[in-house]
Order: C-alpha cells, then sequence, then structure tokens
C-alpha cells in the first residue's frame, strides 16, 4: 500500500483500477482496510487518479463491499466533487452518489445523501439514483483559475 505514496501518477491509478476486482476476490472482509486506501484517493494531486478512484468506490458499492455506515462517510467527503471543474470527476462522483442511492433505502437518501449534496444543486432533486438528471442539477463549476489557485 505505501506505493499510493509514490511519485508515478500510472502507479497509482493502476491500484484504483484494479482494486475491485481484487476485493470482489477477497470478499466484504476487505472493507475496513480499503476504505481510508479509497479516501485517500479523493485527495490525490492527479485528476484522473481521483477519477479512478471514485469510480472504484462506486464498482465496491455495488458489489456491495462497502459498509452502510462507510458509505455515508464517504458521501460527506466526497460530495465537494461535485463543484470541481473537471467534468470526468463530476461525471465520476454523480455516479457514485446515484449508486449509493440506488442501494440505499429512502431514508438513508433522504437523511444521510441528499443533505451532503443540496447546497452543490441549483434546483431539488427527487431522482437521485438517477446519475444524469443528478449531473443536469448540480451547480456550475469552480472556475479552473479559482481551483487553481485556491
Amino acid at each position: 500500500m505505501t506505493f499510493l505514496n509514490d511519485d508515478d501518477k500510472n502507479l497509482r491509478g493502476s491500484f484504483y483500477e484494479n482494486i475491485a476486482g481484487v476485493a470482489g476476490y477477497v470478499g466484504w472482509q476487505v472493507s475496513d482496510i480499503l476504505v481510508p486506501l479509497l479516501q485517500q484517493g479523493f485527495t490525490d494531486r492527479e485528476e484522473f487518479v481521483i477519477t479512478k478512484a471514485i469510480r472504484a468506490v462506486t464498482i465496491l458499492i455495488e458489489l456491495g463491499h462497502i459498509k452502510k455506515p462507510a458509505v455515508t462517510e464517504i458521501i460527506q467527503e466526497a460530495a465537494c466533487y461535485l463543484c470541481h471543474p473537471n467534468l470526468w470527476i463530476r461525471h465520476e462522483i454523480c455516479g457514485m452518489i446515484a449508486t449509493m442511492a440506488r442501494t440505499l433505502s429512502a431514508i438513508d437518501v433522504q437523511c444521510k445523501i441528499m443533505p451532503a449534496i443540496a447546497k452543490f444543486l441549483k434546483t431539488p432533486l427527487i431522482q437521485v439514483e438517477k446519475p444524469d438528471i443528478l449531473l443536469d442539477c448540480i451547480l456550475p463549476p469552480i472556475p479552473r483559475q479559482v481551483y487553481d489557485s485556491v
């Protein structure tokens, strides 16, 4: 796992590309170990690694390898990517949120997902489980110059 600190962005990206397959083989028991590593991917300096980390979380949620408390923790941390200037990141985060909404109960969606994403929406949203609708309802992204300067 120490190679996630390596300077090679392709190595870090490969980890996130392949971790869902490895976790699928090992099973749900690995989720306690993986969640911190996946969260580390959200703060990577390369945007394509962030995209791959978000995609890996989406796949693991679909497979049921991430427990509900970890899912709610992840959404609290990752919701800010809804206003990221990179379209790929916004697209992947919408897919992840939609996957979460499909796997959680309606009450959990309204009590845990909606409060986390509400400040990034320009209109109220009912169908959170549809990524295309969610992508259309989010506020415009932060300008790249502002993001880079921050």
